[in-house]
């Protein structure tokens, strides 16, 4: 299905007196071919040929000439003479193409720190694993000094593995569950992967479902991506908890910042008094 998108429309536009002119001259049905023509623009990333004039009046089921005069005669376009474009459509356009390079940027950032923190996760299970290996190799140098002891066989070893495995999957469902049974059901894929992540870290990996459940419910009352760097500073600083006691107030602090809400003080005593009337915080 092909991607749509919406254009903002200032709701007294017809108030406007260059709309005004059109509808006196060219009655609704100018208004009609206007607000078209700036849909058609949009589609076209802007600019739309004067040559399909024609083929717009009829796609629009109206005169060419009716087309022609609201793209010329009221100065709500502009045109080189084989071209014309809106300025206002041009501006907004630029404005979602910045918008949408910024996001792809950003979803590019966040994708190689959560590779980072995969490279980090298996440095530390190279690490187990050489452990393993050291004890394996101890029982190796201890059968050989009792040859009489059981020897594993190869299939023994494969079953061992299949179970491994298994178990691996099965954890990892039910570390999905959680997220599931605590109402989480979030659309940025990091957000799995990261959860997943700081289950397998050395102060998670132990934890009882009932803990992490808790763990779980608590991330919801705080957006996704603001969840997403909790969990990532958990993991990368190594910490036994991800939620703190000022965490939420941290939370509400960076959320004002962003909607541009000012904190006031109390002069006495340095004492946040509220970042809106009537709200209250403590001390700093």
């Amino acid at each position: 299905m092909k991607e749509t998108f919406f254009f903002s429309h200032d709701y007294n536009a017809r108030n406007d007196r260059k709309m005004l002119r059109l509808k006196v001259n060219l009655k609704m049905c100018g208004v009609g071919i206007y607000w078209s023509l700036i849909e058609m623009l949009y589609e076209e990333s802007g600019e739309l040929f004067l040559s399909d004039i024609d083929v717009i009046a009829d796609e629009l089921r109206t005169d060419p000439d009716k087309v022609l005069s609201v793209v010329k005669d009221f100065e709500l376009f502009k045109n080189d003479g084989e071209k014309f474009w809106s300025e206002s459509v041009l501006s907004r356009l630029e404005k979602r193409q910045e918008k949408s390079k910024n996001a792809s940027l950003n979803a590019k950032k966040r994708w190689e720190d959560a590779n980072a923190m995969r490279s980090h996760s298996k440095r530390n299970a190279i690490k187990e694993s050489k452990v393993k290996e050291s004890k394996g190799q101890d029982s190796k140098e201890e059968l050989e000094k009792n040859p009489d002891d059981k020897i594993i066989s190869l299939p023994q070893i494969l079953e061992a593995e299949k179970k491994e495995k298994e178990k691996s999957c099965a954890q990892k469902e039910k570390c999905l569950l959680i997220l599931a049974q605590s109402g989480i059901n979030p659309l940025n894929p990091l957000y799995e992967s990261t959860w997943l992540i700081l289950w397998d870290q050395p102060h998670f990996k132990g934890k009882p479902a009932a803990v992490m459940e808790m763990l779980a419910r608590n991330l919801r009352d705080y957006d996704e991506d603001y969840a997403i760097k909790l969990m990532e500073k958990a993991i990368t600083g190594n910490y036994k908890t991800v939620v703190w006691e000022d965490t939420k107030q941290k939370y509400l602090e960076f959320k004002n910042r962003q909607n541009g809400i000012k904190p006031i003080y109390s002069r006495e005593n340095n004492t946040r008094v509220s970042t809106q009337p009537g709200k209250a915080f403590g001390k700093l």
